[in-house]
């Protein structure tokens, strides 16, 4: 699928709905916050276990070869990552989810992934980032 050509509020949007229709097709029930704004995107709950999710879409740069998620939530602020289990990044060209907890991340800008490379390696946080859910 190729990512749609709308505004970054929109494309956000659409990834938090993308990603929380896949968690209700893996028999998660998904919760939305009331209030907009927040660092939780959802809360899901599956096996007695509750997960605040941040739903982030990862862009491809050509230039650098890579796909980029950004883990700022304004262009000078970073996620507090005490208040995020998991961060959960939607590649639309390739159609493939991947799940970072937040426990594994540093106080980074942006985490840089690699799928579309043979080795299929990620250059940061390579042992916990898993490829959940791939169409």
């Amino acid at each position: 699928m190729k990512k749609p050509e709308i505004g970054n509020m929109n494309l956000g949007f659409l990834t938090e709905k993308t990603i929380q229709t896949k968690l209700i097709f893996k028999g998660f029930l998904t919760l939305e916050p009331v209030i907009e704004a927040t660092q939780i995107d959802l809360l899901s709950y599956k096996n007695n276990i509750f997960k605040r999710i941040q739903c982030k879409t990862a862009l491809f740069e050509k230039e650098n070869d890579r796909y980029k998620m950004s883990l700022q939530r304004t262009r000078h602020q970073l996620y507090d990552l005490s208040n995020i289990d998991v961060f959960i990044t939607y590649i639309y060209e390739l159609d493939i989810f991947y799940l970072i907890p937040s426990s594994d991340l540093k106080k980074v800008a942006v985490v840089n992934l690699y799928p579309h490379r043979k080795l299929r390696e990620d250059i940061l946080f390579t042992k916990n980032i898993k490829i959940i859910f791939q169409f």
